[in-house]
């Protein structure tokens, strides 16, 4: 009797541990396959989607930033804060303060409450409240953009000038900050004083 009941229970025992051992290498072959599937996927993302562009590498607060060029300082920047978005080569900012250095020794000042800089070209898009300061000329419109290469500064929607006593509005303006001049197009308006505006 004993000899007869112990050869079904170790045939069992044996079926069983056979059948475990299986059964645990599918699932640590589906695991190993599943696991280098989902890093080939996100590897292969398409750059281009919009949710991996929006989350920025590095995130800085109080930041300083300058451009040299034949080792002249171009302008200066400072922001509240800077959310460096590497796979689009870009810097967004928030509250920022911008100072262009022209000839002579003048300089022009522009505020906005954002924006960002390209960090390849050091082209710079701002928008809202944006502010631009040239000695008593002030300027005044919601979007702007700086570039760099040729150091202008473009607006293509409605700007307000004052200067003291004159005003002027336009659709758009080009401000050529080598020469220090100002071009409007579109529907242009203005009330100058004896003193006209000078670019």
């Amino acid at each position: 009797m004993k000899l007869g009941t112990e050869r079904p229970m170790s045939k069992n025992i044996y079926i069983f541990a056979i059948s475990s051992a299986i059964i645990l290498s599918i699932i640590l072959t589906a695991l190993f396959f599943g696991y280098h599937y989902r890093v080939k996927n996100l590897s292969n993302r398409d750059p281009a989607l919009p949710a991996a562009d929006n989350q920025p590498d590095i995130t800085i607060n109080r930041v300083h930033q300058t451009a040299t060029r034949d080792g002249i300082t171009e302008w200066s920047l400072d922001a509240d804060s800077v959310e460096f978005i590497d796979n689009k080569k870009e810097a967004v900012l928030k509250k920022l303060s911008v100072t262009f250095f022209l000839k002579n020794n003048q300089k022009i000042y522009l505020t906005a409450d954002q924006g960002s800089v390209n960090t390849e070209s050091n082209d710079i898009e701002v928008t809202g409240n944006v502010i631009v300061k040239n000695r008593n000329i002030v300027m005044k419109t919601d979007q702007l953009t700086y570039h760099h290469a040729q150091r202008r500064l473009i607006t293509k929607i409605p700007i307000a000038i004052n200067q003291m006593t004159s005003s002027l509005s336009a659709e758009s303006m080009m401000f050529d900050l080598n020469t220090n001049k100002a071009f409007f197009k579109g529907r242009v308006e203005g009330c100058f004083s004896e003193s006209a505006l000078s670019y």
